[in-house]
């Protein structure tokens, strides 16, 4: 079982909710725009709600892929606490 530490783990999953939150939001946005009030009424229309939350979901993603833990400290992390049961 790969184990990572808690302190970088909360970060990587806020960022993949932010990243997902924000591409289900465009998606819906593409379908009907008119579904988002708190645009101003020449905004919403699908290219600016694609560029939006199209840009905040690649921001997000880069942002997830950053704070991700690196397989190789998991698996090392993983050796580590076998040798030290041994």
């Amino acid at each position: 079982m790969l184990t990572v530490p808690i302190g970088g783990r909360e970060m990587d999953d806020l960022f993949l909710v932010l990243f997902i939150v924000s591409f289900l939001v465009m998606v819906i946005g593409l379908i009907n725009p008119k579904w988002y009030k708190s645009l101003p009424e020449d905004k919403r229309n699908r290219k600016s709600i694609a560029m939006y939350f199209g840009i905040a979901a690649v921001v997000f993603f880069i942002l997830f892929e950053i704070t991700a833990p690196k397989i190789e400290d998991a698996i090392m992390g993983e050796f580590i606490e076998e040798i030290s049961r041994m």
